[in-house]
């Protein structure tokens, strides 16, 4: 099999954790973003198996991933290329301030360099980004649109095309509990999001996916970035891999450092432009 006909996780060879110094070009490298709780550990996880257990994982109330993480995936098919999976915090972490997390993923991009191009190398491109959200937010909070935001300005609207709005915490229909109306609020809030919330992103290319917490399911997922990779000539830049490489600007001069500084000046309160807060269908106030 052929990275062209996609990844199938039940050839996974290996599972380790990989610095961000320690990447190399047989990397393809795949993001999580998204809020705390949303599953990004989950799905990682849910990738590794029994291969590799993260001590993270879990219920806590501290969020599941203080820094950011990556693991290396090595295949049994010599023609694959290496998955790395990067968990990210979310910026509304319970121990870390919005701009101490941005810092950590600037930080770990900044040392994701190639190795032979000039003194410092360039900075390696990302073939895609994972944006989770929970299926289950019955209305889409203040939060969760500074966090969209906040993603958007990391991205830059060149990289939309690799983003995968990834919805998560799907009913399971194994479980004894579930209710088949709980399904259908889901697919209406699900509508939602596609029409308003993340309509600018999937007509700029983005795509979204539902991880129902199963291995098929993440596979379908990173499947449709491996899709991606072999089509293009070329992978776009991240506006923040623009910003701090090639235009050698500080964190704070950045579009998303910039509008950081704009929400701690204004108190943590969203701009007058921004989306208010909105119910989603399914629920109560």
């Amino acid at each position: 099999m052929t990275i062209s006909e996609g990844l199938n996780f039940d050839d996974i060879d290996q599972v380790m954790p990989v610095s961000a110094r320690d990447l190399d070009d047989s990397d393809m490298i795949v993001a999580l973003m998204g809020a705390t709780g949303t599953g990004k550990s989950t799905f990682v996880q849910t990738v590794a198996g029994d291969r590799f257990q993260t001590e993270e994982i879990g219920h806590q109330l501290r969020s599941a991933t203080s820094d950011v993480q990556a693991l290396r995936i090595t295949f049994k098919c010599g023609d694959n290329r290496n998955l790395v999976l990067v968990d990210t915090p979310g910026f509304d972490d319970t121990h870390k301030t919005d701009f101490q997390i941005l810092e950590a993923i600037v930080r770990w991009l900044n040392n994701a360099r190639t190795k032979n191009s000039g003194r410092y190398g360039l900075l390696r491109k990302i073939s895609g980004i994972l944006f989770l959200h929970r299926i289950t937010d019955i209305r889409v909070r203040g939060s969760v649109t500074k966090n969209l935001i906040l993603f958007q300005k990391l991205c830059g609207e060149d990289f939309y095309s690799r983003v995968i709005l990834t919805t998560t915490m799907w009913p399971d229909k194994d479980d004894p509990s579930y209710d088949c109306m709980d399904e259908i609020d889901c697919w209406a809030r699900e509508e939602d999001l596609k029409k308003k919330f993340w309509k600018s992103m999937i007509d700029t290319g983005s795509k979204v996916q539902r991880f129902t917490g199963t291995s098929e399911s993440a596979q379908e997922i990173i499947n449709v970035i491996v899709s991606r990779n072999y089509k293009d000539q070329e992978l776009p830049e991240m506006q923040i891999q623009k910003e701090i490489g090639r235009e050698s600007k500080s964190l704070l001069d950045t579009r998303v450092g910039q509008y950081l500084s704009r929400l701690l000046k204004f108190g943590n309160h969203m701009p007058k432009h921004a989306p208010a807060t909105k119910r989603m269908h399914g629920g109560n106030w």
